[in-house]
């Protein structure tokens, strides 16, 4: 799919369009599985959370250990220190009545904590 900002260059020899560069918050993927080039498998990818993404033709940075990124994030600036809690409830209702709403609910609850 095409991203605004992102760059494509003609290449009259190969008879196709190479990406070139990606706007900041992605990262430009070009490589099919085997790790060589695909025309196919070119595309800006949204850069994930955890990592921030430069744009241009840079790949993809982790943040540093211990620090989390949102998905998008375009500088080092984005990773902030992170603590990760696993968190085990004991819920007084059937698990065949927990759907997605009571899910959201319960998510909602501990965020607004």
């Amino acid at each position: 799919s095409k991203v605004d900002g992102a760059v494509w260059v003609a290449d009259w020899s190969a008879g196709i369009y190479r990406l070139v560069s990606c706007p900041p918050g992605y990262y430009l993927v070009n490589t099919a599985s085997t790790g060589t080039f695909s025309a196919e498998a070119q595309e800006c990818s949204l850069c994930p959370n955890s990592y921030f993404c430069l744009g241009g033709s840079s790949s993809r940075t982790a943040c540093p250990d211990g620090a989390f990124s949102v998905v998008g994030s375009n500088s080092s600036q984005a990773c902030f220190q992170a603590v990760i809690l696993r968190l085990t409830l004991a819920l007084p209702i059937d698990r065949a009545q927990y759907g997605t709403q009571q899910s959201q609910q319960l998510v909602s609850a501990i965020a607004s904590a």
